[in-house]
């Protein structure tokens, strides 16, 4: 994750039971209020190994939102059939274990429009109601298949707001890992 020079940032831990899951999770202090910044990419499937996945990455945001800091989840969650208009999905484990640890925490998610052909892929979740605002997806840069999100946060940083711009790092993450 990349951050101005001019913000407090401090690196969260992930647990090392957590190695297989790709996440990345960041605390911002702002003016005396503290955001946890979790990114995340689950890879694209619906089998059995992939609903492990996902049910050890619940059990991941589960210990990283274990907190009273204001909570953004943003990535590339692979879960096209979701409609969030409803927070519902097909009656599967899969979406309904997904689902359900949004619901239960609380979350918002803020994307409205496709971010990859006509399905959304990519969401950005929070604690808060209202701290994220004006999001917009722009065309994929450079070659990823991805579009991009644009977003203002209610983050007070120097008496103004601040423009955040999401572009997903974490499968250079993971290349890193095998490097």
């Amino acid at each position: 994750m990349f951050c101005r020079n001019d913000l407090s940032v401090e690196s969260v831990a992930i647990p090392q039971r957590f190695d297989d899951i790709e996440v990345v999770c960041i605390d911002i202090k702002v003016k005396g209020s503290i955001y946890r910044i979790i990114g995340y990419y689950r890879p694209p499937g619906f089998s059995t190994v992939d609903y492990e996945y996902i049910q050890n990455s619940i059990r991941c945001f589960q210990h990283l939102c274990s907190t009273y800091h204001t909570v953004v989840i943003m990535g590339d969650f692979n879960m096209p059939l979701v409609d969030w208009d409803l927070y519902s999905g097909p009656d599967t484990p899969m979406y309904s274990a997904f689902l359900h640890f949004i619901n239960n925490y609380g979350l918002h998610q803020y994307v409205n429009r496709p971010t990859r052909g006509d399905k959304i892929l990519d969401i950005v979740l929070s604690s808060s109601d209202s701290l994220v605002n004006d999001i917009q997806v722009t065309p994929p840069f450079s070659i990823n298949d991805h579009n991009i999100l644009l977003f203002l946060t209610s983050m007070k940083m120097m008496q103004m707001r601040t423009r955040v711009l999401v572009i997903w790092m974490l499968k250079i993450k993971m290349a890193l890992k095998t490097f």
